[in-house]
């Protein structure tokens, strides 16, 4: 624009000014729509508008009022959309100042293929229909046209393999304007899964739905065979069964039923199980058999199976029927049984372990017999099954005469007297009722007894004798035998009598044998020593003889030992010997009685005097009495006094004076004591008694067995220290493993043994000399007077009356000891030296005499209430960790310490008084001292 202005002279322009009008909204505005993607999209077109009045500023695509597109191209492809739907779509154009919009256009996407095709509901109906109901796909995208219902199914194959058959329509609904379909399918298999989808149709494709299986209801089966049966070979009464599965299951067999002659058997079979075995059937009968199958469908029963069952061992055979002919047969018959279980075959007779075969019949004969003998007759039927025994029959034949009686037995038991024997006949055929000896044809007896004693006799005589043994059919006599008696020799030699006339001498006194048969030739006396193997023997000859009694002095005997003795009585033709007699010597006065052990124990003047028995008590030891005099002033080494009196092997003498040396002396007394001496060692012996009324006349006593031990001991266990100090160490041991005999005593030898030292650095060393530090029977002692910190070998010895038996050296080692300069000089060791500076330190803390970090080490113990222990001035003790160490740590150590002294200790009042006393306790204490 410019502006013109005119006058009458003339005309003047102004400059050029540009000036634009204000925007509006434009107008004119139009797009196309162009269906793409099978329905799922739209493509929108369009130009600028006829006229835009104004910058345009952005495009709008709406459809169905939602904002699709905003921007300035001119064209927009809509997608997401669903097929064969209707939108509205509309067109905004803007510019700064306002938008114009296109008339709403109503455009239909195309059709496309079904989705979502819902499967079909299936119902079974019976055993051969399913009901289908099925409803329209959820996106049909068009028009349904018809609905197929195809079905398909699989059938299982060999190695469990499983076949799909291929699919078929079985349905086609061309009727698509119902809500709900149904169809109904038959004609299908018992208990068979089948596959249905439904396949919907629209003028673009089709959709299938999922497979949905149905499954037809079970049936009974159907072709069952007949079962297959089988003989048991091994046990005739047993049929085995077996049959196969049907070839129509028709659902799950649940169970098999076994049916025997038109009845079924009360039990089910598991559907795994096609066979039975048929147990305890009747041989040779016949059975008829048919299988029933099951399902929740119901049951088949198949055709039946016949069988006859083998023949068996017959049954029930009475036992036969026996009758003594004589006495070499017998009659034996029987009856048929009475369950053959089959046709019998043959008839076996068994008689012990002969076997008679009888055939058919039902009787036989049995010849050849031993008389009067038993027999353990049976009866054996058999069939083609089998045989079977029946129960035994006891016959015995009859009695015959006896036979092959044998010749008497003899034993010579004197020179007037023969014990006969004999046995019963080897075949006595009968019972023997009585047997008759005769001597030189002379019947001496008669009676059951198979022996005989026959006396009065003469002496070096030659006898003859028979026996005969007789049954009720007869008798035989066995052939002569012949025997001559001894010559005469004495006999009835009686015991002599012992009578001990002191502790060293036995008189012995006999008689005469009761019969001499001849002049006595000799007495000899046999003098047996329990400790000696050999008997000693003193030969009399016949001038050492008195009218009544014989007798004879023992000299040189042990005191109070015991001794048997024993006489023989000898003629020229024998000897006759008595039994044995056992007497005692007297006592006698004890020899050899040790010398008594002192041990003076520390802290007390009463020492312990122990000792053992004497080596020889020659008796019973009654008592001990215990003698003591005084050493130190010379006129009272006179003055003995009795200070002990008993059985006891130890005494503690109590009534001494204060350092003075006592001298003691044992003395005891003796008594009587029974003993069995002179057995052999380690020997069992039987020792019976024998009363007699007269030379034959004898009763023997109940037998008593002894087992002597008498050898030297064994297996000496060494001693156990159970304490020691620093000069002594009492020992306990027990009794050897093998004591061979009863222990007498024992005994602990010491010796002194190398030092520690000069065995680790191999220095030369000699041990010490054996000494015996103990002897007695008890098990345990002390051993005194020893060395401190000193090595000793100690062994125990065990002894009896045989031998000993050592044990194995054992070491030991005393304690140390103080040394007595340290006592004498008043030192304190080193254990009790700490405690005085730690106990020191810290009565100097209590009483503000030490710094004060030492100072609040320690804490006075304040009960809560007023208590007596409140003016005690303790100290707390805190708790210990088992982790901290009390010597090493002042504050855990100082209050155990302080806390166990003495009240007046605690409660000194000054430090000198303090460590004065302290120091006279902790001497005490370290030295034993009162």
């Amino acid at each position: 624009m410019r502006i013109e202005a005119s006058n009458s002279v003339g005309t003047v322009y102004s400059k050029w000014i540009s000036v634009k009008t204000w925007e509006a909204a434009p107008n004119a505005l139009n797009f196309t729509v162009d269906k793409t993607e099978n329905g799922r999209a739209l493509l929108l077109k369009w130009t600028q508008p006829a006229r835009t009045n104004g910058v345009l500023m952005t495009y709008n695509i709406y459809s169905d009022g939602n904002l699709e597109y905003s921007g300035l191209s001119q064209e927009f492809l809509l997608r997401r959309l669903e097929p064969f739907t209707v939108y509205t779509l509309m067109l905004e154009a803007c510019t700064a100042v306002g938008c114009t919009q296109t008339f709403p256009h109503r455009v239909q996407t195309e059709e496309a293929s079904p989705v979502s095709q819902p499967p079909a509901q299936i119902k079974t109906l019976n055993a051969t229909h399913i009901q289908l109901t099925w409803s329209p796909p959820v996106l049909p995208n068009g028009k349904i046209l018809q609905y197929d219902i195809i079905r398909r199914f699989t059938v299982d194959q060999s190695l469990g393999n499983r076949k799909n058959i291929a699919e078929s329509v079985v349905f086609r609904q061309l009727n698509t304007e119902i809500v709900s379909f149904t169809y109904t399918d038959g004609g299908l298999k018992p208990w068979t899964d089948y596959e249905y989808k439904v396949r919907a149709w629209n003028s673009v494709g089709y959709v299938d739905s999922a497979w949905t299986v149905g499954q037809t209801s079970q049936a009974p089966p159907t072709f069952i065979l007949p079962p297959k049966l089988f003989y048991d070979t091994e046990n005739t009464n047993h049929i085995f069964i077996q049959w196969t599965k049907p070839e129509e299951d028709n659902g799950k067999i649940l169970y098999y039923k076994l049916r025997k002659n038109n009845t079924t058997l009360p039990f089910n079979l598991d559907y795994t199980t096609l066979n039975y075995t048929d147990e305890d059937l009747l041989p040779f009968s016949e059975y008829m058999y048919s299988i029933i199958a099951c399902t929740l469908g119901g049951c088949t029963i198949s055709d039946p199976a016949l069988i006859r069952t083998l023949e068996g061992p017959p049954g029930a055979i009475n036992a036969p029927i026996t009758t003594a002919v004589s006495a070499t047969e017998v009659n034996v018959s029987w009856s048929t049984p009475s369950i053959p279980n089959g046709e019998i075959t043959k008839y076996i007779v068994r008689l012990e372990n002969e076997t008679y075969f009888a055939g058919r019949r039902l009787s036989i004969i049995i010849s050849n017999l031993q008389p009067f003998t038993t027999y353990n007759v049976s009866l054996v039927a058999c069939t083609n099954g089998g045989c079977t025994s029946s129960s035994g029959t006891i016959i015995r034949t009859k009695e015959a005469r006896p036979s092959h009686m044998k010749k008497t037995t003899f034993v010579v038991t004197s020179a007037q007297s023969i014990k006969i024997s004999w046995q019963s006949p080897d075949r006595p055929n009968g019972e023997i009722i009585n047997y008759e000896l005769r001597r030189d044809g002379l019947l001496i007896y008669t009676g059951l007894d198979s022996h005989y004693h026959d006396f009065g006799l003469e002496p070096g005589t030659e006898y003859s004798y028979t026996v005969e043994a007789s049954n009720g059919q007869g008798s035989c006599v066995s052939s002569p035998a012949n025997i001559k008696t001894q010559s005469s020799s004495p006999s009835g030699m009686e015991p002599p009598r012992l009578h001990a006339k002191s502790a060293h001498e036995i008189m012995i006194t006999w008689r005469a044998p009761l019969k001499a048969n001849g002049p006595i030739v000799n007495y000899t006396l046999y003098v047996h020593h329990p400790a000696e193997m050999k008997d000693i023997q003193y030969t009399l000859n016949s001038s050492y003889t008195f009218q009544n009694d014989l007798s004879y002095l023992i000299k040189d005997l042990k005191p109070y030992t015991q001794y048997e003795a024993r006489v023989e009585a000898c003629t020229l033709l024998g000897c006759a010997v008595s039994e044995w007699i056992t007497d005692r010597t007297m006592e006698a006065l004890p020899e050899s009685q040790p010398a008594p052990l002192i041990n003076v124990q520390k802290n007390t003047q009463a020492p312990l005097l122990s000792w053992n028995g004497p080596q020889q008590p020659n008796g019973k030891i009654i008592r001990y009495d215990v003698y003591r005099r005084r050493l130190n002033d010379p006129q009272e080494r006179l003055t003995i006094e009795l200070v002990f009196n008993g059985f006891s092997l130890s005494f503690q003498d109590v009534d001494l004076q204060p350092y003075t040396e006592y001298e003691y002396q044992i003395s005891e007394g003796t008594s009587t004591q029974q003993t069995i001496h002179g057995l052999k060692p380690f020997t069992n012996y039987s020792i019976g008694v024998e009363a007699c009324t007269c030379l034959t006349c004898c009763s023997k006593g109940p037998v008593a067995r002894l087992t002597t031990l008498s050898a030297s001991p064994s297996h000496q266990r060494p001693p156990l220290i159970s304490h020691k100090t620093s000069r002594a160490v009492s020992l306990r041991w027990s009794a050897p493993g093998s004591p061979n005999g009863i222990i007498q005593r024992y005994e602990v030898h010491m010796q002194m043994a190398c030092p520690p030292s000069a065995q680790t650095f191999g220095e030369l060393c000699s041990e010490g000399n054996l000494q015996m530090k103990y002897s007695g029977k008890d098990e345990s002692c002390e051993v005194t007077d020893l060395q401190p910190f000193t090595t000793y070998n100690l062994r125990v010895t065990s002894y009896n009356s045989e031998g000993s038996a050592n044990s194995d050296w054992v070491q030991c080692t005393t304690l140390k000891e103080t040394s007595p300069l340290c006592q004498a000089l008043h030192w304190l060791p080193i254990a009790q030296r700490l405690q005085f500076k730690t106990l020191t330190l810290t009565y100097k803390a209590i009483h503000n005499l030490s710094p004060p970090y030492i100072c609040d080490m320690v804490s006075r113990y304040l009960p809560t209430r007023d208590l007596r222990s409140s003016q005690d001035l303790l100290l707390y003790s805190p708790l210990i960790s088992s982790s901290h160490n009390r010597i090493q740590d002042f504050s855990r150590a100082s209050p155990i310490l302080w806390n166990s002294l003495p009240q007046h200790i605690r409660l000194a009042p000054t430090i000198e008084t303090f460590k004065k006393n302290l120091k006279t306790h902790l001497f005490r204490q370290a030295y034993s001292l009162q």
